[in-house]
């Protein structure tokens, strides 16, 4: 995952996910909260949800779901939602 700098359009940094395969990555959608403190990362290559700290710039949780995620939306109260492409966007 890079961080850009809208400003400046550069790079600020990397997030290595763990589940992510190289150039087989597909990262498809990335939602943030609210409050910005983190964000979630759909990564279809490996069916996976990753949480990420905003903060400290790391991966605090890896969520396995069906499906290859191929986006992701939060909702209120909060909710995280992965559709399935398989049943279409919810």
């Amino acid at each position: 995952m890079t961080i850009f700098n809208t400003d400046s359009n550069s790079v600020t940094s990397t997030i290595e996910l763990p589940a992510c395969l190289g150039p087989r990555c597909t990262s498809f959608g990335v939602a943030v909260s609210a409050d910005g403190r983190f964000a979630y990362v759909a990564e279809a290559s490996s069916d996976t949800i990753h949480v990420l700290n905003t903060e400290t710039r790391t991966v605090i949780s890896s969520i396995r779901v069906d499906g290859g995620p191929r986006g992701i939306a939060l909702l209120p109260p909060p909710r995280v939602v992965a559709p399935d492409p398989a049943e279409g966007i919810p």
